[in-house]
């Protein structure tokens, strides 16, 4: 189901996808879950639904999986950043600075 998903995904039937993406991660919470609902946080992110990747992305900030959690945390700290909520902002650059102080130092300028 995860392969049928990214398949959608490469061929742009993005709606397709999701619906694929969502069953894995509901489903299977391990590691396929997990890269599931990555996808579909970019796929949302893609199609401009900003509540939804939002809410994965914050999911996404509190699993296990190190990459995963840092890859999340930027992308919040991102759209903090682009939305000015430096009070957001701030709080995903210290998660950030926890978890990778290397990635979360690109963004120390913002917070002086």
């Amino acid at each position: 189901m995860y392969q049928l998903a990214n398949l959608n995904s490469m061929e742009g039937r993005d709606q397709e996808a999701l619906k694929l993406y969502r069953a894995v991660y509901k489903s299977y919470p391990g590691k396929y879950g997990v890269q599931a609902k990555t996808k579909a946080a970019e796929i949302f992110e893609k199609l401009g639904d900003e509540k939804s990747y939002l809410f994965l992305y914050q999911e996404l900030s509190k699993v296990k999986e190190k990459q995963i959690k840092v890859y999340a945390l930027e992308k919040l700290l991102y759209f903090a950043l682009e939305k000015e909520n430096m009070k957001e902002a701030k709080k995903h650059y210290e998660s950030l600075k926890q978890q990778d102080a290397a990635k979360a130092k690109k963004y120390q300028d913002f917070f002086r």
